[in-house]
């Protein structure tokens, strides 16, 4: 059996996980089960920092690699525009004295999860801290960067 299963004291196995069937289309979704191929769906109301809006994974998705390239070069040319400007921030305020402030801009803070290191082993990991659903309830996200916003979408057969 391909099945994951958990040994209970003398021999006694539970099965925790078992293979489901695999996709009339595996071919074309990478052998992913129905489970893992749902696992990306578009949710309504997600916060727009949610990878499941990403423009170029939706394209790609659709069979549009070379439009999905496309956006993927813009949001990364983005990212680094984004981390540059917060650089000279940094810069800015620690060439006044303000060593503190640059620490904070420079600091990504995390708005739903906080670090904390596991007692037992020493690693870190991420708690969620509340505030998600609430916000997602009421569509509200203030201060969110807008990760995936495109200024010129594609122009492929495929996307349109």
């Amino acid at each position: 059996c391909l099945s994951v299963c958990l040994s209970v004291c003398l021999s006694v196995s539970v099965c925790v996980l078992a293979p489901s069937d695999v996709r009339a289309d595996h071919e074309l979704r990478y052998g992913f089960t129905d489970f893992a191929c749902t696992m990306n769906e578009p949710e309504p109301n997600v916060a727009p920092t949610d990878c499941r809006v990403r423009p170029d994974q939706r394209l790609m998705e659709k069979g549009d690699f070379d439009g999905a390239n496309a956006v993927k070069v813009q949001l990364e040319d983005k990212q680094r525009e984004r981390r540059r400007h917060r650089e000279a921030q940094v810069a800015a305020l620690e060439a006044q004295g303000k060593h503190t402030e640059a620490a904070e801009v420079a600091r990504h803070k995390p708005r739903w999860f906080r670090t904390e290191q596991d007692t037992s082993t020493g690693s870190f990991y991420h708690r969620y801290k509340g505030g998600y659903w609430e916000a997602k309830e009421q569509q509200r996200w203030p201060d969110l960067v807008e990760l995936f916003k495109v200024d010129h979408p594609p122009n492929s057969a495929a996307s349109s």
